[in-house]
């Protein structure tokens, strides 16, 4: 039986324990290094890409293109291939706008910045302004020291009209104050509406939802001085590069740093596959080799077997469990070699990227992938020992021996 064909091969790879080992190790030094490979290109890879998404400017797309865009404009935008988030963006010298703490003599000069429900950057370090509301940056805050979240600001927007100074007022609730990781500059997040009204103000229109006194809009479609884009993965970002430079837009973008990212993580995968195929393809050989010399060596064994009973089934399946045994040994030595490694990489190259993640890391679909590739390669070269003993005649064999 099978079960007694598994003993038998269990037993003789004890008593050939000095080959077995030999066999386990050399399987051991071609799969080790694959791991190590493949962990820190995964993990390596893992970092750098990690620090672009934790950083909201590397997926966001700035216009550098001196031009208006409509509103028809920024709906196409809208629909390409990539796109997260777009919102009009004002021009900058008519979004300048004076906050203030109602209840202290402390004001500061900000730049508006226009958001709307689903803005990225929001969403990451806050929430959608919900109403008519102001977002903060730490740097706008810190000169606003008494205001918290819920407090109210007051906004002054200021023009010269017809020859004469002009002010109007807005009070309106803090929602959130951004950290300086989301923006480091003197920024106040307004949605849409707010700063396309306050640009209406400065350009000496009335603004009658507001109150606002000036010169009745003549009812051409409105143009915007720019756009806030943002792209919805780190590949979107080159891709939307391309688009809107066919498009005669420039823009400036990350694509550079993740181009360069997405070129290390194809330049190790190369690296990986190509030592990989070659470590592999020399285990091959070897264990093959190694197979085939047993069955040569032990064929008096198996022409013995076969004239006592043992069906061809029963004799092919003795190399095939041996190559399955010299395999998962080689697992299990791989897998300890692979955690010494991993952690004397962590503690040696960890702290020179700054950084408390694990350098060389596998997922374990990746790592039971490999291991599954080793176990049927290794079961592939006990084939080359079955043809071996499928070959063997015991009669001749015994009467060469004989």
């Amino acid at each position: 039986s099978l079960q007694t064909v598994f003993l038998l091969a269990w037993k003789d790879f004890l008593h050939d324990r000095s080959l077995s080992l030999c066999a386990v190790l050399a399987l051991t030094a071609s799969l080790t290094p694959v791991l190590l490979l493949a962990g820190i290109k995964t993990g390596v890879t893992s970092i750098f890409e990690e620090r672009l998404l934790s950083n909201p400017a590397s997926l966001s797309i700035v216009p550098l293109s001196s031009q208006r865009y409509t509103p028809a404009d920024l709906e196409r935008m809208r629909t390409l291939e990539g796109v997260s988030f777009i919102v009009p963006q004002t021009r900058i010298l008519a979004s300048s706008v004076l906050l203030s703490d109602p209840g202290t003599d402390n004001s500061v000069h900000a730049e508006a910045v226009p958001t709307a429900p689903g803005d990225p950057l929001l969403l990451r370090y806050a929430s959608d302004i919900s109403g008519e509301a102001v977002v903060l940056t730490q740097q706008t805050a810190r000169s606003l020291p008494d205001i918290r979240p819920g407090d109210i600001v007051s906004l002054s927007i200021g023009r010269r009209h017809q020859g004469k100074l002009e002010q109007v007022f807005l009070q309106l609730p803090v929602h959130a104050i951004l950290p300086d990781a989301a923006d480091g500059a003197s920024h106040v997040y307004l949605p849409f509406a707010i700063v396309q009204d306050i640009e209406r103000y400065r350009d000496g229109l009335a603004v009658p939802v507001r109150n606002w006194p000036g010169k009745s809009s003549s009812g051409e479609e409105a143009g915007f001085a720019g756009f806030r884009m943002y792209a919805k993965d780190l590949e979107s970002v080159v891709i939307l590069r391309d688009l809107l430079q066919e498009k005669g837009i420039r823009v400036h973008t990350w694509a550079r740093e993740i181009e360069t990212l997405q070129h290390l993580k194809f330049g190790l995968t190369m690296t990986t596959a190509l030592i990989g195929l070659v470590a592999m393809s020399g285990m091959v050989f070897s264990l093959a080799s190694l197979a085939v010399s047993n069955v040569r060596r032990k064929a008096r064994l198996f022409a013995q077997c076969a004239l006592m009973g043992m069906n061809r089934r029963e004799q092919v399946s003795l190399p095939l469990f041996q190559q399955i045994f010299i395999a998962c040994g080689a697992i299990v030595v791989s897998a300890l070699a692979y955690a010494i490694a991993s952690a004397l990489f962590d503690t040696v190259i960890g702290p020179w990227l700054g950084t408390e993640a694990s350098v060389c890391t596998l997922e374990a679909a990746q790592y039971a992938f490999l291991q599954a590739v080793v176990l049927v390669l290794s079961c592939g070269c006990g084939l080359a020992a079955c043809f071996r003993i499928l070959a063997l005649q015991p009669a001749e064999v015994l009467r060469h021996d004989a």
